[in-house]
């Protein structure tokens, strides 16, 4: 994760992942799909609403809200899938 200071109270915060080899398998089927590479992009604003420090103490009040990108969805770095099955 990033995380980018704007201004003294706002902060954005960027997370991804990458996968080297991601497998799914359900139970009771004879079917199994993998894939590797970028996962989802996850952006995520705080706004600092009350902060206040007092010696060594820290109390801080954040209000967050969380956007996830699926890369399936942006074409920037596409997904290959490969599906094993009868």
């Amino acid at each position: 994760m990033t995380d980018y200071g704007i201004n003294k109270k706002l902060t954005l915060s960027l997370a991804t992942g990458y996968h080297l080899n991601k497998s799914l398998s359900l139970k009771g089927e004879d079917s199994s799909a993998t894939t590797s590479g970028m996962g989802d992009i996850i952006i995520f604003p705080r706004y600092d609403i009350y902060n206040e420090t007092n010696g060594n103490i820290r109390t801080e009040v954040t209000l967050g809200l969380g956007v996830n990108y699926l890369l399936v969805l942006i074409p920037i770095l596409p997904k290959q899938y490969q599906v094993f099955g009868t």
